[in-house]
């Protein structure tokens, strides 16, 4: 095939087929219970982790791919590192390949950081003295100088993960893959992760950025490719594609809810910070998902932070059901600094006069860390409610402003009360 100077990454009508096989007995018990047949082929079965999947990333691009779990995204990067070979189909990668697909991938357990540094190096077929050019803005980078040179197998995950991305985007890559690099680390690596993965954006880098989270995708993707069953779904721009996924994917477990609570919607998010409950209350605290233009919202979010979470952020979102976005409020910008979480909890907002037109709503509650980059928990259009008519006859728009109308012709003048 002709090399496209245009073109980073190639997939042609790529399909990945795993063979699952089952165990054949290994204990005397567990022969008697198989009937003695010590012979007999093991069971398998097909699993198709991705089926003729077409795709093209042009050079520069960052392309976002998200999906449920096990729709195939940590494949496609796998097989694009070349860490799996294709089941059918041909692949084509044009420049250097860059991978942080697992923590430390490539990495000996009993090597120092300062070894597996070179290592790695070595794998991408640089010399050593090409390594030791990038050594100290690699360890610079890391921030875990002090520990350089002890035997990675003593490092703590966030530790292992702060080296081998420092290694990974230091060694000058055409193609950076990426699975969920911000799923793991503190809030300021987090920010490093993110700047220095705009240097390489600004660098011409092509980055295939695998994530969960909807918000980074859309903060740093120029296109996003929604994968399902292992095959594409939708591609396109990255704000079209996560609102048809999250409008269109289904229902996330909502076992921490009553039916009546959770009609619609999706939910993803690691859980340190779980929302449990959420609730809309009348004036006399009851449970009430029908409100009145004009009259009182109050919302009440449950959560259960099953360890200490520093700097949390929780926040709402407001839809029209026809999908228009009414409002976004979080306790970040209403000046509300929640300096750490844990155990249960509660969060509430209200609002005393309440500037929707009658109609039908949904509602989002999410909890992210300070960043936005980390997602906690978020049930996305998932709770809904209605708006009756109150003290205004509006009917057109979104909201309806308390205002006052005065007219004056000749020697009439009239005006609201």
């Amino acid at each position: 095939m002709n090399a496209d100077h245009a073109t980073a990454v190639e997939l042609c009508d790529v399909s990945k087929r795993f063979r699952i096989y089952q165990e054949r007995a290994r204990s005397l018990h567990e022969l008697i219970a198989e009937g003695f047949r010590p012979w007999r082929r093991p069971g398998r079965k097909d699993v198709w982790a991705l089926k003729d999947v077409s795709l093209k990333v042009s050079r520069g691009e960052t392309l976002g791919i998200i999906g449920p779990n096990g729709a195939g995204k940590s494949t496609i990067l796998k097989l694009i590192a070349r860490v799996l070979e294709p089941t059918s189909g041909e692949i084509f990668a044009h420049g250097k390949v860059s991978s942080l697909l697992e923590l430390g991938a490539g990495f000996h357990p009993d090597l120092t950081g300062r070894e597996n540094i070179f290592l790695y190096g070595s794998i991408l077929g640089f010399s050593r003295r090409a390594m030791a050019r990038r050594f100290d803005d690699i360890v610079d980078f890391s921030g875990i100088g002090s520990v350089i040179d002890v035997p990675i197998k003593r490092y703590s995950s966030g530790m292992y993960l702060r080296l081998a991305f420092s290694v990974a985007i230091h060694v000058e890559p055409d193609i950076l893959l990426v699975d969920e690099v911000f799923a793991v680390g503190d809030q300021v690596y987090q920010k490093q992760c993110l700047r220095r993965i705009r240097e390489l954006q600004n660098q011409g880098v092509t980055i295939l950025f695998v994530s969960h989270s909807m918000q980074t995708v859309k903060q740093m993707c120029s296109r996003a490719v929604w994968l399902a069953r292992g095959q594409v779904a939708v591609q396109g721009r990255p704000e079209q594609v996560v609102e048809r996924y999250l409008n269109q994917a289904l229902p996330g477990d909502g076992s921490n809810l009553s039916e009546a609570q959770l009609t619609s919607g999706v939910r993803w998010g690691t859980q340190e910070i779980e929302i449990t409950r959420v609730s809309f209350l009348d004036p006399q605290g009851r449970n009430c998902n029908s409100l009145t233009a004009g009259g009182n919202m109050h919302i009440r979010i449950e959560f259960t932070a099953h360890r200490r979470v520093e700097r949390p952020v929780f926040g709402l979102a407001i839809y029209r059901n026809d999908g228009a976005h009414v409002n976004g409020p979080n306790t970040q910008l209403a000046n509300l600094p929640i300096e750490w979480a844990e155990g249960p909890g509660v969060v509430e907002y209200e609002v005393e006069t309440v500037p929707l037109l009658p109609g039908g709503y949904v509602l989002s509650a999410t909890a992210y860390d300070w960043d936005g980059l980390h997602t906690y928990d978020h049930w996305h259009q998932a709770f809904p409610f209605t708006i009756a008519p109150g003290q205004t006859q509006e009917i057109y728009g979104l909201v309806w402003m308390d205002a006052h109308w005065r007219f004056a012709c000749g020697n009439v003048e009239l005006e609201t009360e």
